[in-house]
């Protein structure tokens, strides 16, 4: 096989800083980051069924850096794809991990801005309905503990680093240094290393509840079956409202009792594990 794999992998956590991190990655001289989307390899079933072969096609010139890596967020969603760890284990046992965590709760929050603005047709306006209805992306990949148990039953602690964006916010020179040493990289210049974080959900459009409204009007598909995208993206425009802050989002949501709990005891022993207080995330 002429190309080589990856000894890097961002694993998530979705809308925990991965973009941020990826795109360091991707300006670090010393490394080859795939750009432009999440291979998904190690995860998604058809990626995994195309081989290995198509798998290094991502890292096509890559044999004169250190180190060589991609970053899917699916590869902590252990709930969606079990088999994920094991078969980055069989593949690249060596491989060193980055794990991004935040506030379990706010990252509901910021991921159901996201879906919202990606799938206005399938996520609803209301954080509370898409919860309910999509569990399964919205929830599972902010049980911290678990995903991270699923892989240290492959993989050795040392080979994995938790990040928080916590400290990314407070001090990202210190966080992007310790991510470096986890590497061994060298450090990389702050004024090269560009933007703190990206893709920040905060200050961008999503469409509100009057475009939901307008969606179930009866004959509608037929008008935007014929209507001119200009049309289409104006219409859409004046129905986008701002994205309400995190804050504000995790203030409307409200969590049924038994998901709270399964979440506050998963991030309690997440946290222990780590040595970090017990209050280190409000609840």
């Amino acid at each position: 096989m002429a190309e080589r794999l990856p000894n890097l992998l961002v694993i998530g956590a979705m809308k925990c800083a991965t973009s941020s991190i990826c795109s360091f990655f991707e300006r670090h001289p010393d490394v080859f980051f795939v750009k432009g989307g999440e291979p998904n390899f190690f995860s998604m079933n058809e990626r995994w069924s195309e081989g290995l072969e198509a798998y290094t096609q991502h890292f096509s010139g890559a044999e004169a850096h250190k180190m060589v890596g991609e970053g899917s967020n699916s590869y902590s969603d252990i709930d969606t794809y079990p088999e994920t760890p094991e078969r980055i284990h069989d593949v690249i046992p060596g491989a060193k991990l980055v794990y991004s965590v935040r506030h379990p709760i706010e990252r509901v929050a910021s991921a159901w801005a996201q879906y919202r603005s990606q799938s206005p047709d399938i996520i609803s306006h209301d954080i509370n309905i898409a919860v309910r209805e999509h569990a399964e992306i919205m929830i599972n990949p902010s049980f911290y503990w678990r995903q991270l148990s699923a892989y240290l039953d492959y993989f050795p602690r040392d080979q994995i680093w938790i990040g928080f964006l916590t400290e990314l916010y407070s001090d990202p020179e210190k966080f992007y240094a310790d991510l470096c040493g986890f590497c061994g990289l060298a450090p990389f210049d702050s004024e090269r290393r560009g933007e703190a974080w990206k893709n920040k959900t905060e200050g961008r459009k999503i469409l509100g509840e009057t475009y939901t409204r307008v969606r179930r009007v009866p004959g509608i598909n037929i008008v935007r079956r014929f209507a001119p995208d200009g049309l289409k993206s104006r219409i859409k425009d004046k129905l986008s409202v701002k994205t309400p802050s995190t804050a504000e989002t995790v203030a409307a949501l409200d969590l049924p009792k038994e998901t709270l709990a399964a979440l506050k005891s998963d991030t309690q022993q997440f946290l222990a594990y780590l040595n970090k207080p017990q209050d280190y995330w409000e609840f």
